[in-house]
């Protein structure tokens, strides 16, 4: 494997992973509109309570000081408790949401990476669905929008780029980049799981 093409090989390796993810009860009803808002408040609780935990695991990794990595600006939960307090649920309330049990391991660095790949590249397709949410439920990117516009219509594409960049940058044996690959695809069938 060659370490420049990670990011292609991941894309064609996850590629089942990522038509299965899109298929999820939640995202079908988002684009055929048939989507309520208390679905929609139900599938970023569900988003909560997958990531939750993955960020608890991954940002006390030495790795991100090593390779001058902001990963707190990557933070999803920001996002999400923003939107779930702005459709009506309290603190205590998101404080109490369910967490995923079965979430992948994030031990090694290489793993983390994996995962990344998920969430980072779920930010692209959030563009999608935010304009579809805004269509049928009137959701809206600075009030109860935030997860789906995660970095602005602006922005995604650029910290996209910079993250596959960081991806490439990093040294990966050949060994490392299968623990990424299989890392990213776990984390696309969990996920699935958990909505489903």
């Amino acid at each position: 494997m060659n370490p420049t093409n990670i990011i292609q090989i991941l894309r064609e390796e996850t590629r089942p992973h990522h038509i299965q993810i899109e298929d999820n009860k939640y995202a079908k009803a988002i684009m055929d509109s048939s989507l309520s808002i208390e679905e929609y408040r139900e599938y970023l609780e569900r988003f909560y309570g997958f990531i939750k935990p993955m960020e608890q695991h991954m940002t006390h990794h030495e790795e991100w000081s090593r390779y001058d990595f902001d990963i707190s600006a990557r933070s999803k939960i920001k996002d999400l408790e923003l939107d779930l307090v702005a459709l009506g649920l309290t603190q205590k309330q998101i404080h109490d949401l369910s967490e995923c049990p079965r979430i992948p391991n994030l031990v090694t660095f290489p793993a983390i990476l994996g995962y990344l790949y998920v969430i980072e590249g779920s930010t692209l397709g959030g563009q999608l669905i935010m304009k579809q949410l805004k269509q049928t439920l009137n959701i809206q990117a600075d009030v109860n929008g935030h997860y789906f516009n995660s970095y602005g219509s602006q922005e995604v594409k650029t910290k996209w780029n910079e993250f596959r960049e960081f991806m490439l940058s990093v040294p990966l044996s050949e060994g490392e980049q299968h623990i990424v690959i299989e890392a990213a695809k776990e984390t696309f069938i969990m996920l699935y799981q958990w909505m489903e």
